[in-house]
């Protein structure tokens, strides 16, 4: 007995630690094979569509080109309504907004913030029922995401107010509770003006120019306006037109100086 325990337990062990290793070395080898096949495929099927879009490109940018003959940017009269984007082309219905409340004040182009009775008059409430509140705000310097609030201030009908924007707002006495809310606009002329330019060196120019539109867009979606433009007034359609920014200034920045 003694013996046969001495010759046996050294081989067990051993044949255990055979085993093992041999096991995992096969998964990870079977798993590191997967992750190659899977990696080449993938790299196949990107290689293959960016060839296709490459020569789906390059078919439209050999289509005529504006100022063919100029020195400078060469930009490409691209079809608006070419066979490429068809599928992305699509006529939406009107959005038609649910009223989510009644408008019970309004802002006069002078400044003044009045109540509209016969809106009021549907809410159930009157001006001696509610508390009304006005406060102005407008963006902070050099951010467009934060706004700077001022503080709130009694509303009575016919307040003057100096603000850009203001924020209304009108609570019910018991239990205090916001029934009404709106933002109101009016548009503050800027008396600061450059340096004024000899009438022999005024240019003749006007600039029309619908935001958030491209030039492609244009032309499918307002055809007959563009007509106008073109015909009647001899216009001059900015070709290649499209946003470089997240805002109207470095758009225009952009078409009117050429640079970013």
């Amino acid at each position: 007995m003694t013996i046969d325990k001495i010759i046996l337990l050294p081989h067990h062990p051993t044949i255990i630690k055979h085993q093992k290793p041999t096991t995992s070395y096969g998964i990870r080898l079977w798993f590191l094979l997967s992750v190659i096949i899977t990696v080449a495929v993938i790299i196949v099927y990107q290689t293959a569509c960016l060839n296709y879009q490459d020569q789906q490109q390059c078919a439209l940018l050999e289509q005529v080109v504006v100022n063919k003959s100029s020195n400078g940017c060469q930009v490409p009269a691209i079809n608006p309504w070419d066979e490429t984007i068809r599928e992305y082309i699509k006529n939406s219905n009107p959005i038609n907004c649910r009223k989510l409340q009644e408008e019970i004040t309004y802002l006069s182009a002078d400044g003044f913030i009045y109540f509209n009775s016969s809106e009021m008059v549907k809410t159930g409430y009157d001006q001696k029922s509610l508390k009304c509140s006005y406060r102005c705000f407008d963006k902070q310097l050099g951010n467009d995401v934060n706004l700077i609030h001022g503080e709130w201030k009694a509303l009575r009908n016919g307040t003057f107010q100096p603000c850009e924007f203001v924020e209304v707002d009108c609570q019910k006495p018991f239990p205090p509770l916001s029934i009404y809310s709106n933002l109101h606009a009016k548009i503050i002329p800027n008396k600061t003006f450059a340096e004024k330019i000899p009438k022999s060196k005024k240019p003749n120019v006007i600039l029309f120019v619908l935001d958030s539109v491209s030039e492609a867009n244009w032309r499918r979606a307002l055809p007959k306006t563009l007509k106008v433009l073109q015909e009647e007034y001899k216009s001059t359609v900015f070709k290649g037109f499209n946003k470089v920014g997240d805002n109207s200034f470095p758009n225009a920045v952009a078409f009117l100086t050429v640079k970013e």
